[in-house]
């Protein structure tokens, strides 16, 4: 998703139709799973051939990563690197809307396939007091002046020197209305959890009775007939982070 975001909207787009054939492991049944592995090793492969040293733009490698790796620290490790970078690239791509580099459409876009696979887009202990002070942190890892990636659109990475505390703030407590109304809905079981994807996809009549509001963001004929591969992950998407 990381390098999708910076370098590569069509990649992205893969994620969306795929991400369930990648967690699955669908190898050698599924072409989707190889395709997105194969996505993003040529991805990271053409940045490093570029600029192994990252010396010359802000590194698109990093994107999240200023917070997420203090996130891993004072977490404890409680999350893993994966959780904490997906935190972190969370905070950017709200931070990016909120400068209006991004439409608040590709936010919730890039917000919705984070949580569908399985990943946090907010935690507890990332409050603005806990992750403010790794911004000086970064800046000696990045070995001089502060350059951060942010969005400013699908794929497209922009390069800033500078960020507030309250624009921070702001992130955060968007991440956390977000994540909470989620989980909320989960615990009430308005909103099915991504293990019960599977059984409610099986039957598309079933799932029109169970979940009305489906018809409110798909074609409701296209749940009626019979259910491609393709559509049972674009509905998985949407189910898994209904608002």
């Amino acid at each position: 998703i990381k390098v999708a975001l910076m370098k590569d909207k069509s990649y992205f787009e893969l994620i969306e139709r795929s991400w369930r054939s990648l967690l699955n492991r669908d190898f050698g049944t599924d072409d989707a799973a190889e395709d997105v592995m194969r996505g993003s090793i040529g991805l990271h492969l053409a940045q490093i051939r570029t600029d192994a040293l990252e010396k010359g733009s802000g590194r698109p490698l990093d994107f999240g990563h200023e917070w997420g790796h203090w996130l891993e620290t004072i977490t404890n490790y409680d999350l893993t690197h994966g959780e904490a970078v997906a935190i972190g690239m969370a905070i950017d791509t709200v931070i990016s809307c909120e400068r209006k580099y991004l439409s608040e459409k590709d936010r919730d876009r890039i917000l919705t396939l984070i949580q569908a696979t399985g990943l946090p887009i907010y935690n507890a202990r990332a409050t603005a007091e806990s992750l403010w002070p790794v911004l000086e942190k970064f800046r000696v890892h990045l070995g001089g002046p502060l350059n951060i990636a942010l969005l400013r659109g699908i794929g497209v990475k922009e390069d800033v020197s500078e960020l507030s505390k309250a624009e921070l703030e702001t992130a955060i407590a968007f991440l956390k209305s977000r994540s909470e109304a989620r989980e909320k809905k989960l615990e009430t079981g308005l909103l099915p959890s991504v293990e019960n994807l599977g059984q409610l996809l099986n039957s598309a009549d079933a799932l029109v009775a169970e979940h009305p509001t489906l018809g409110k963001i798909v074609d409701v004929s296209r749940l009626k007939a019979s259910l491609t591969a393709s559509q049972r992950d674009e509905l998985a998407v949407r189910i898994a982070t209904l608002e």
